[in-house]
């Protein structure tokens, strides 16, 4: 099954390098040929006069390419290196999707988090609404202490509820 690890990393760094390039061709008419079109700060400063096409190709492959982790394989090396033994689940949710997914996944799952709550003052009763921040609120504090989107039955039991609760938002009352 190792084999199915290395086609999933190899895709992740090609779509990662086929980024960079993307956003090497988009600083190429500003910056020109050579080191600066691959220094970060130089990119950053300059980046207003960029092909906006390109940099949003570029942003797509970047997302995927750099967001594509495997938490248990870099764990195991770690582990390995201090003679401690090995975890499929850092009991973190967090740390899990950040390694996982990068930066962008977490604050997807962070937006999702604050989406959630915003629109929980929608629900039709004051009790509603309490039980669904609840909800959220309670997997946002046990994501620091566990995985409960990689547990089964959390994960299960937040997406029926969240489901539930959010569904009928904006099409009147529900059933």
């Amino acid at each position: 099954a190792a084999w199915k690890y290395f086609i999933l990393g190899s895709v992740g760094i090609a779509l990662a390098l086929f980024g960079t390039i993307l956003v090497y061709m988009a600083a190429l008419p500003v910056l020109g040929e050579g080191s600066d079109a691959m220094i970060w700060t130089v990119l950053i400063r300059r980046v207003a006069a960029f092909d906006p096409a390109l940099l949003n190709v570029a942003f797509v492959f970047l997302l995927l390419g750099y967001g594509t982790g495997d938490f248990e394989s870099a764990y195991a090396r770690e582990a390995r290196s201090r003679g401690m033994p090995s975890t499929q689940n850092p009991h973190e949710q967090y740390l899990l999707l950040m390694v996982q997914a990068g930066l962008p996944g977490l604050f997807l799952l962070l937006y999702l988090f604050y989406v959630q709550w915003r629109h929980a003052r929608e629900l039709q009763t004051e009790r509603e609404c309490h039980a669904a921040r609840g909800l959220v609120l309670t997997l946002a504090i046990t994501s620091l202490f566990n995985s409960p989107l990689m547990d089964h039955t959390e994960g299960i039991f937040y997406a029926f509820m969240s489901a539930y609760w959010f569904t009928g938002l904006g099409q009147g009352a529900r059933v």
